[in-house]
């Protein structure tokens, strides 16, 4: 059934009505701020890119997803480890700790990715597809779904799909902000200790990175490390500043950044991927108009 004209407008206006009646499922690894708004809980993660990569490789053949190792390069010379280089993305110790090395449009592939991902698993889960593990060359996505060109299953229009997207800066500051003033609050948090951006890490401090006589890494940390922001989101101003859907334009400090001259208001520019960027998705239900 092709939906169109005045039945699409009014089509749209019930299932829009619904999200404010019907309890939404939360989407993975989000945290819902509001109404049919979710947002990842911390940055994407190495252990995270690895899945997709890994997705990419096996169904597709593709390396499109391979990350740029060399952004750590003249970097090792302030760490313990001998070479960032291999070991950040392979090391089971750096799981947690923020992917890097990522360019703005393979952000945005993996994106889409976990949208069609997400999507599949809640239609499995319906019971109107069935686990598929023979894809390879051929899998699914939303659009194949909602053109009825997968497996000569029909679709149904009434059911939303999820939608995952780098956020815009108003949306950016809107979360990160934890709903406090930034006036007041410029990092969205109260900070209790230093202002240095580096030091010991504690969970109740917010550091973004680590510089110790200890262990000397220099570099990104832990994205369970930090406080959590009235929404329970980390690392919000910590780690690695965050792609917004603008290109070239991140927000956030990051662990090259001097904390005394910075906030959630500020931006950096980027060009390239660097050891310093990463991302986090924000997402929300949309209705199929096509």
């Amino acid at each position: 059934m092709k939906i169109n004209g005045v039945w699409c407008f009014v089509f749209i206006v019930i299932i829009s009505f619904s999200f404010s009646k019907k309890k939404m499922e939360v989407l993975p690894g989000t945290i819902e701020i509001s109404n049919n708004y979710y947002v990842d809980q911390t940055e994407i993660k190495v252990i995270d890119w690895r899945e997709y990569q890994y997705w990419n490789i096996y169904y597709t053949k593709s390396f499109s997803s391979k990350f740029d190792s060399t952004v750590w390069r003249n970097y090792d010379k302030n760490n313990r480890d001998a070479n960032m280089e291999d070991i950040y993305y392979s090391h089971p110790v750096y799981n947690e700790y923020p992917i890097v090395g990522i360019t703005y449009k393979s952000a945005l592939e993996y994106c889409k990715w976990r949208s069609d991902r997400v999507f599949e698993y809640q239609l499995i889960k319906r019971g109107i597809l069935k686990v598929d593990k023979d894809q390879i060359g051929d899998f699914f996505t939303i659009e194949k779904y909602f053109n009825g060109t997968w497996k000569n299953i029909k679709p149904d229009y009434s059911i939303t799909y999820p939608y995952y997207s780098l956020p815009t800066m108003k949306e950016w500051l809107s979360f990160a902000s934890g709903g406090n003033d930034l006036d007041s609050l410029p990092f969205g948090v109260k900070i209790e200790a230093t202002k240095n951006w580096f030091g010991k890490i504690n969970n109740d401090t917010l550091e973004l990175g680590v510089k110790n006589n200890s262990s000397y890494y220099y570099g990104p940390s832990h994205t369970g490390y930090g406080k959590v922001n009235n929404y329970k989101l980390r690392r919000i101003i910590g780690g690695v500043s965050e792609m917004l859907i603008e290109p070239g334009i991140a927000a956030g400090g990051n662990w090259t950044k001097d904390l005394n001259y910075f906030s959630l208001k500020d931006t950096v520019n980027y060009i390239k991927p660097n050891n310093w960027l990463g991302f986090r998705c924000v997402a929300k239900y949309k209705v199929w108009t096509n």
